[in-house]
C-alpha cells in the first residue's frame, strides 16, 4: 500500500497566536463579568440599607491578584457633617475600572471587594446584625450572564480575525 500525498494544500499554522487572543478574549470577558459584579454589589446598599456616607459603596471594586486592600480604607475626605449633623460624602469612587485578569503563571483572576475595616461586618452580619451580603448577591445576580460575557468577548475578536 503507498502512501499518498496531500498536495495543493498548504497549512498556515497560527496555533500561539489563536491561543494568546482566545486568553485575552476570555480575560476580558472576565473583567466585564466582574465589572458588572461590582455594579450589582453597589445596587444591594443603599440609604437605611448599608448606606450612611456612601463610603462603603465607592470602595467596592475590582482588582487584580495580589491586591492590598487594607490601602483602601479612608475617611471620607471632604466628607463631614452638614448643618442637620448628617455625615456627607467626600471619599474616592474606586470602582467601574478595567483592570488586567491575567495574574501570574497565566492564570486568570480578578477579586471584588472593599478594604473597609467594616466591609466584613457589613456583608457577613455579627453581634445580632444578620449582614446584607451585597458581595455575595452581587454575584449570584451576575453569575447566570458569565457565559454569555465570556461568548461575547471571543466572538468579537475570531470575527474581526476572520475578516482579515
Amino acid at each position: 500500500m503507498t502512501k499518498r500525498r496531500g498536495k495543493g494544500y498548504k497549512l498556515d499554522w497560527k496555533g500561539p497566536e489563536v491561543q494568546k487572543k482566545f486568553t485575552e478574549a476570555v480575560a476580558e470577558g472576565f473583567v466585564d463579568f466582574a465589572l458588572t459584579v461590582e455594579k450589582n454589589a453597589k445596587a444591594e446598599l443603599y440609604k437605611g440599607h448599608g448606606v450612611v456616607t456612601g463610603t462603603l459603596r465607592r470602595s467596592i471594586h475590582i482588582a487584580q491578584d495580589g491586591y492590598n486592600w487594607s490601602g483602601d480604607n479612608v475617611e471620607p475626605k471632604g466628607g463631614g457633617r452638614n448643618t442637620k449633623g448628617q455625615f456627607t460624602a467626600g471619599a474616592p469612587e474606586r470602582g467601574g475600572k478595567r483592570v488586567s485578569a491575567l495574574g501570574r503563571n497565566g492564570k486568570l483572576l480578578l477579586q471584588v471587594g472593599s478594604g473597609m475595616v467594616y466591609a466584613l461586618w457589613v456583608e457577613m452580619g455579627g453581634q445580632g446584625f444578620a449582614g446584607y451580603r451585597y458581595l455575595r448577591n452581587g454575584l449570584a445576580k451576575t453569575k447566570p450572564m458569565l457565559r454569555d460575557f465570556l461568548k461575547r468577548r471571543v466572538e468579537r475578536v475570531f470575527k474581526k480575525s476572520k475578516k482579515k
